[in-house]
């Protein structure tokens, strides 16, 4: 999440065009892109109609528009990333001037991955694993500490594992 925000604010801050999406606030009822036009609270349109705005988007800027969609996992009702995560894939693919980003925690991608759609997410998505803070758990805990005005703690702290998924350092 922080790794999306801080893309996001960049691009931002560059004048570049981008859509940020959280997982928990999909509607499992609705097909993806029409939870992303209600999520921005336009009115209803059709998918090629967004799509096409948004190309346009990016166009006018000369980069793509980035659209991304953390923690695809989140969803209530994975069912829409189940059923509909080819035809987007495939829709977003057709617009040059169009980039997807999506997250999900590899130990949720079960949520995501069926027997459907395993084939075309193995071959046609660029999968890139994101470790966290390995390397720098303990940099990374004292970073944290010093943040929110908590003592470091005294104890060696022999749960590395625990402080590489940074999904752990809240309070």
């Amino acid at each position: 999440t922080h790794l999306f925000c801080d893309i996001a604010l960049n691009r931002l801050e560059n004048n570049q065009p981008i859509l940020l999406f959280f997982g928990n606030t999909f509607d499992g009822n609705q097909p993806i892109i029409a939870n992303m036009i209600k999520q921005l609270g336009l009115a209803p349109i059709s998918d090629d109609e967004f799509l096409e705005a948004l190309n346009k988007w990016g166009s006018e800027y000369n980069t793509r528009t980035l659209i991304m969609i953390d923690a695809i996992n989140e969803t209530e009702k994975p069912k829409i990333w189940q059923e509909g995560i080819i035809k987007f894939c495939e829709q977003i693919k057709s617009y040059p001037n169009l980039a997807l980003a999506m997250s999900v925690r590899d130990v949720e991608k079960n949520k995501i991955i069926t027997d459907n759609n395993e084939k075309y997410i193995a071959n046609k998505i660029v999968e890139v694993a994101h470790k966290g803070f390995e390397g720098i758990e303990i940099e990374a805990v004292r970073t944290f500490c010093e943040a929110l005005g908590v003592e470091f703690p005294k104890v060696p702290l022999h749960t590395y594992r625990l402080f590489v998924n940074p999904g752990i350092l809240f309070l």
